[in-house]
């Protein structure tokens, strides 16, 4: 990747921020309680469910996982395509937590690509307060002006608002373990 075409890594460019888009479209019709089990649904809510579970979610884990194994994210996930990974993880992680019965369904999916993503994504962004160390974090090789030109929040705790912390992930996980809940209460953390 350290030497690739600059019109490659400008395709997936374009790629990652079209795919930021549609999960976040998707996530606007879950919050507005568009999706629904019933015939009377408008066609194109329709559309949308089936191009996020049976194209966009399998395609964009492949392709995480792929430049997981082989250490591209260090390489591609830099500057714009680091935003668009970050509005991409906000997305996955709403999803993933969502209580509709359409996530239901999803959730193995959402959780396969957040897990892929996690292994791609050069910046540790469940402790965001170590990104100071970290030289591929768009906030320490980007000027403040230049972030707020590109839509990412002043602080670096405030690019994923939904997405908890690893010490908040690790309480929850230990309160689930010692509750002895079930799956149906807690699914997003088991997943």
């Amino acid at each position: 990747m350290k030497t690739g075409l600059e019109s490659v890594k400008t395709a997936l460019r374009s790629y990652f921020d079209s795919v930021a888009e549609d999960l976040e479209k998707t996530q606007e019709n879950l919050k507005r309680g568009q999706f629904t089990h019933s015939r009377e649904q408008p066609r194109g809510v329709t559309q949308i469910i089936n191009y996020t579970t049976f194209a966009l979610l399998p395609v964009l884990s492949s392709l995480f996982e792929h430049i997981g194994q082989n250490m591209f994210g260090e390489d591609l996930m830099l500057d714009e395509v680091q935003v668009s990974c970050y509005r991409i993880l906000n997305s996955l992680y709403f999803l993933g937590t969502n209580k509709s019965i359409y996530v239901e369904r999803q959730r193995p999916a959402l959780g396969k690509c957040l897990a892929a993503f996690s292994a791609a994504f050069p910046v540790a962004f469940l402790e965001p307060h170590l990104n100071k160390f970290n030289s591929f974090s768009i906030y320490n090789n980007k000027a403040s002006k230049d972030r707020t030109a590109l839509g990412l929040p002043g602080p670096v705790g405030e690019v994923c608002p939904l997405v908890p912390n690893l010490e908040k992930s690790l309480e929850e996980i230990m309160e689930l373990a010692e509750s002895g809940m079930k799956y149906t209460q807690m699914p997003h953390v088991m997943e």
